[in-house]
């Protein structure tokens, strides 16, 4: 499991949100993301952090400063692998708030025995055609603001015709666009990401309906596990319900200018 719990840590690194300006730093000790043209956390970040007791304050403070300084809020995220082992303690000493609480989950594509899926729903793969949908959901679901949800479309369209690194899904529910997600693949494995449903499809089969398409794929592909990050208080339960099963947690805390 140690060997799955590396591959999940980096599995969240590798797909932060990035835009065509991001600045990722990506190296043994730090995992970070800087995107200057979005002021919002979610695609601005830290994703892996090793540092040293002695100087974990004095990185903590740099790697403040390179987000602050373009005046852009930011998020740092705790794994198990995270160090020193008072990361929690820094952060919170230098101002950062406490935000969610999430699980990193895996379940067996071979074992799973999910239900089919519902005939109001149908699951597609992502097209040119289908931003607008994507979009619908992801700004519903998640609550995205008018404005990144309109930058998102607008850097989408010009990375779909390069090709993405992962794959992006939309459910429709008896036509209409219900629920939205990703699927992308690390070191073989299947990693679930971006779920979201519409608030007037929830409790209509869309999210377990979007979880049994991606997982098929996957298995369809040789991937034994699906990997995913789910909020402790939303998302973790259902899964958990679904046949995921924990294999380790993680924190976020945010600072903003």
């Amino acid at each position: 499991m140690e060997e799955l719990a590396r591959i999940l840590e980096k599995c969240f690194a590798v797909s932060a949100w990035k835009r065509p300006d991001s600045i990722v730093h990506d190296e043994p000790d730090l995992f970070q993301v800087i995107t200057p043209s979005v002021k919002f956390a979610y695609a601005n970040g830290v994703y892996r952090s090793i540092f040293s007791a002695q100087n974990a304050h004095e990185r903590v403070a740099k790697v403040t400063t390179a987000f602050l300084s373009r005046g852009l809020p930011f998020r740092w995220i705790l794994f198990p692998s995270s160090q020193p082992s008072n990361m929690r303690d820094i952060l919170l000493e230098a101002g950062f708030k406490k935000g969610h609480d999430a699980d990193g989950l895996f379940l067996e594509t071979s074992t799973e025995e999910l239900e089919d899926i519902p005939k109001e729903i149908v699951v597609k793969e992502m097209n040119a055609h289908m931003i607008d949908d994507y979009f619908l959901c992801m700004k519903e679901g998640w609550g995205v603001p008018d404005e990144a949800a309109e930058e998102g479309k607008r850097a989408t369209k010009l990375e779909l015709a390069k090709g993405l690194p992962y794959i992006s899904y939309v459910a429709y529910y008896n036509n209409e666009p219900a629920g939205s997600g990703i699927l992308r693949y690390v070191d073989g494995e299947g990693y679930l990401m971006g779920g979201s449903v519409r608030p007037k499809f929830r409790s209509k089969g869309v999210y377990s309906a979007m979880i049994k398409h991606r997982v098929d794929v996957m298995l369809a592909q040789g991937a034994r596990y699906a990997l995913v990050q789910a909020i402790t208080t939303t998302s973790s339960p259902i899964l958990q319900k679904l046949g995921f099963k924990k294999l380790v947690s993680s924190s976020e805390y945010q600072k903003h200018p």
